[in-house]
């Protein structure tokens, strides 16, 4: 793939990629570093792009990737700050929970079938119709449907344990 067929294939999906990015990060900063990776990871692999079917999933994918690795780095970082909190006496039981709870969710998520985990992505965090996750998946609108319920079904049935 050349440069003038990436910019059209690939570059119409960085505004969905930052929003999928924002809305995984909830950092601009970060949500922006993770498109410019995710941008220069598929500039690397640019061959392999002609053999993709549908480039706007596999991009949407690769910054869902990122970010859930930028997310880890990040966790880390903050179980060291409540550990330091803790330590000094401070209050932080309502903080450690709320951490608790999205740790839970992040590895109930991470947990789920890539085809739910990524439709679940899209309609819940990302905001998008069924029609556009449709057409960014490749995946029927019903398809959608009883994905989007199973990974929701999923998320529920852990907490209400």
């Amino acid at each position: 793939m050349d440069s003038e067929s990436f910019k059209r294939t690939v570059m119409p999906c960085v505004d969905r990629m930052y929003r999928v990015a924002i809305s995984l990060t909830g950092n601009e900063a970060d949500a922006a570093d993770a498109v410019q990776e995710a941008c220069m990871k598929l500039w690397e692999h640019r061959n392999k792009l002609d053999s993709i079917t549908n480039i706007a999933a596999y991009t949407i994918g690769t910054v869902r990737n990122i970010c859930l690795d930028t997310i880890e780095k990040r966790q880390q970082t903050t179980d060291i700050d409540i550990a330091i909190n803790l330590t000094s006496g401070a209050d932080t039981e309502h903080e450690f929970e709320t951490t608790e709870d999205m740790r839970t969710i992040e590895h109930i998520i991470s947990g789920l079938p890539e085809s739910q985990r990524a439709v679940m992505t899209m309609r819940d965090i990302e905001g998008l119709t069924i029609d556009e996750i449709g057409q960014a998946t490749g995946y029927s609108a019903g398809n959608i449907r009883v994905l989007l319920h199973r990974a929701r079904t999923t998320v529920k049935n852990h907490f209400r344990l």
